[in-house]
């Protein structure tokens, strides 16, 4: 692959103005090793021939993820495009997200929130290393490379973000009492997400949400508005701790710290201790965990924004 074919697969990255789906899924997740697929009419609107393109797969610099869908062959093309050098390239795996939102521009699919990171982003599950599940307007899933793409009525899909996400991600799992919606919207009004991206969606979304939904989305808006997070100190309404045997982070020597956000400025509790269980932290350190939404040290569990922590012996 010629540098002026790098440059200009580069430069259709750069120009890609990624949907709300993929915008959200793409900052959920590490994607360093992997690589950006682009679509055929996105190489053709820049100019790229296929004839180009066809040198350059012949070369083994790009491969075809699948139809008319292009990737890196492997991390030392991705290496050379971000200015580096592979001793020893490894094979290259597409982030899902940005897969899908190739696909979306080749066969022309509107995406949706995807069932998978609406639970993590109300508060249901651990940040994934990478959103492998994402919404279109389709009848049929589909499964392409690591990407499930799972069909979302239409209806769904034009509904502001914040009401998909919380439509999908509150599903079946709403107590009546307004008391616990209230306590559910002060939750998610903590996690970053809301704070930094989905703010100014709760507005619109409003209109368009049924009762229940709407009294969380309320409360979202009153806790973003408030700048010291401190954790609430009992768990939600209903919550049970995942089945014994579930593999969860564990926290001795604990303690909880009161942080104040380097760029933001905003004041919240973090965990502080030796955690065990935890794809990052090392045991033999003290670590510090993300914001705490919720704390219930009766119960022996907490909540951070990334991932739930199991309480062991304290500080």
């Amino acid at each position: 692959m010629a540098d002026d074919f790098r440059d200009r697969l580069n430069e259709i990255r750069k120009a890609r103005e990624l949907t709300w789906p993929t915008k959200i899924a793409v900052g959920y997740g590490n994607h360093v090793a992997m690589s950006r697929p682009v679509a055929l009419v996105e190489l053709e609107s820049a100019g790229i021939t296929r004839q180009e393109i066809g040198t350059a797969l012949k070369a083994r610099k790009i491969g075809a993820v699948t139809r008319h869908i292009y990737a890196e062959a492997d991390s030392g093309a991705l290496a050379l495009l971000l200015g580096r050098q592979e001793e020893r390239p490894k094979p290259l795996m597409p982030v899902p997200a940005i897969l899908a939102e190739a696909l979306a521009k080749q066969h022309h699919w509107k995406l949706g929130m995807g069932s998978e990171l609406c639970a993590v982003l109300c508060g249901r599950g651990d940040n994934p290393e990478y959103t492998r599940t994402v919404g279109y307007d389709q009848t049929k899933p589909r499964k392409v490379s690591e990407l499930w793409l799972e069909p979302v009525r239409p209806e769904l899909i034009e509904l502001p973000i914040a009401a998909q996400i919380l439509v999908l991600g509150l599903k079946g799992r709403l107590d009546g009492a307004e008391d616990a919606l209230v306590y559910q919207g002060q939750l998610l009004g903590k996690m970053p997400v809301w704070r930094q991206l989905l703010a100014d969606q709760i507005g619109p979304a409003l209109d368009v949400l049924p009762t229940q939904l709407r009294i969380v989305a309320l409360a979202i808006r009153e806790q973003v508005s408030t700048e010291a997070q401190p954790a609430l100190r009992r768990c939600p309404p209903g919550w049970t701790p995942p089945p014994e045997g579930t593999r969860v982070a564990k926290v001795e020597s604990w303690a909880l710290e009161t942080i104040s956000g380097p760029h933001s400025g905003i004041v919240y509790e973090a965990l502080s201790g030796f955690c065990t269980n935890h794809p990052f932290a090392d045991p033999c350190k003290r670590f510090h965990s993300s914001a705490i939404l919720w704390i219930d040290e009766k119960m022996g569990w907490a909540r951070a924004q990334s991932r739930l922590y199991k309480l062991g012996s304290r500080e």
